[in-house]
Protein backbone atom coordinates (compact mmCIF):
# COMPACT_ATOMS: atom_id res chain seq x y z
CA UNK A 1 0.00 0.00 0.00
CA UNK A 2 1.27 3.59 -1.06
CA UNK A 3 2.38 5.93 1.90
CA UNK A 4 -0.58 8.35 2.31
CA UNK A 5 -0.01 11.92 1.49
CA UNK A 6 0.60 14.38 4.54
CA UNK A 7 -1.07 17.64 2.92
CA UNK A 8 -2.52 19.08 0.46
CA UNK A 9 0.79 20.35 -0.72
CA UNK A 10 2.17 16.57 -0.59
CA UNK A 11 -0.86 15.93 -2.75
CA UNK A 12 0.16 18.48 -5.26
CA UNK A 13 3.57 18.17 -5.79
CA UNK A 14 3.15 14.34 -6.24
CA UNK A 15 0.27 14.61 -8.73
CA UNK A 16 2.59 17.13 -10.69
CA UNK A 17 5.70 14.26 -10.38
CA UNK A 18 3.33 11.35 -11.79
CA UNK A 19 2.21 13.69 -14.48
CA UNK A 20 5.77 14.61 -15.47
CA UNK A 21 7.17 10.77 -15.18
CA UNK A 22 3.97 9.49 -17.58
CA UNK A 23 4.45 12.50 -19.86
CA UNK A 24 8.38 11.20 -20.13
CA UNK A 25 7.16 7.52 -20.85
CA UNK A 26 5.36 8.66 -23.58
CA UNK A 27 8.23 10.46 -25.08
CA UNK A 28 6.38 13.81 -24.80
CA UNK A 29 7.52 17.42 -24.57
CA UNK A 30 5.41 19.93 -22.13
CA UNK A 31 4.50 21.55 -25.08
CA UNK A 32 3.41 18.75 -26.81
CA UNK A 33 1.49 17.53 -23.55
CA UNK A 34 -0.16 20.88 -22.81
CA UNK A 35 -1.71 21.30 -26.40
CA UNK A 36 -3.18 17.88 -26.39
CA UNK A 37 -4.86 18.70 -23.00
CA UNK A 38 -5.91 21.81 -24.07
CA UNK A 39 -4.18 24.35 -22.48
CA UNK A 40 -1.12 26.79 -22.17
CA UNK A 41 2.09 25.61 -21.61
CA UNK A 42 2.85 27.55 -18.79
CA UNK A 43 -0.20 26.43 -17.05
CA UNK A 44 0.60 22.53 -17.26
CA UNK A 45 4.51 23.54 -16.32
CA UNK A 46 2.73 24.83 -13.01
CA UNK A 47 1.00 21.40 -12.67
CA UNK A 48 4.36 19.10 -12.94
CA UNK A 49 6.18 21.74 -10.72
CA UNK A 50 3.14 20.96 -7.95
CA UNK A 51 2.45 25.16 -8.22
CA UNK A 52 -0.62 24.35 -9.40
CA UNK A 53 -4.11 23.31 -7.78
CA UNK A 54 -5.11 21.16 -10.14
CA UNK A 55 -8.94 21.29 -10.76
CA UNK A 56 -10.87 17.83 -11.22
CA UNK A 57 -11.84 19.15 -14.57
CA UNK A 58 -7.99 19.80 -15.75
CA UNK A 59 -6.83 16.70 -14.10
CA UNK A 60 -9.30 14.39 -16.53
CA UNK A 61 -7.95 16.32 -19.42
CA UNK A 62 -4.41 15.37 -18.15
CA UNK A 63 -5.12 12.20 -17.86
CA UNK A 64 -7.23 11.85 -21.13
CA UNK A 65 -3.97 13.62 -22.50
CA UNK A 66 -1.87 11.23 -21.54
CA UNK A 67 -3.91 8.31 -22.04
CA UNK A 68 -4.56 6.88 -18.39
CA UNK A 69 -7.16 6.55 -15.35
CA UNK A 70 -7.78 9.53 -13.51
CA UNK A 71 -6.94 7.66 -10.68
CA UNK A 72 -3.53 6.59 -12.27
CA UNK A 73 -1.84 10.19 -11.76
CA UNK A 74 -2.86 9.19 -8.02
CA UNK A 75 0.16 6.51 -7.90
CA UNK A 76 2.91 7.68 -5.84
CA UNK A 77 5.55 8.88 -8.36
CA UNK A 78 8.46 6.52 -8.71
CA UNK A 79 10.88 9.44 -7.97
CA UNK A 80 10.32 11.37 -5.48
CA UNK A 81 13.17 14.19 -6.60
CA UNK A 82 12.24 16.54 -8.90
CA UNK A 83 14.51 17.29 -12.22
CA UNK A 84 16.46 20.71 -12.05
CA UNK A 85 17.16 22.59 -15.62
CA UNK A 86 16.27 22.70 -19.15
CA UNK A 87 14.70 19.55 -20.54
CA UNK A 88 17.12 17.73 -22.98
CA UNK A 89 17.35 18.20 -26.99
CA UNK A 90 15.40 15.69 -28.78
CA UNK A 91 15.87 14.38 -32.03
CA UNK A 92 13.82 15.61 -34.40
CA UNK A 93 10.63 13.30 -35.02
CA UNK A 94 9.79 11.85 -38.96
CA UNK A 95 6.05 12.07 -39.24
Amino acid sequence: MARANKTAEDLIASIGLRVAELREALDLTQQELADLAGMQLKDYQRIELGKRNITLVTLVRVADALNVAPACLFDVPASRVRRVGRPRKRANRAG
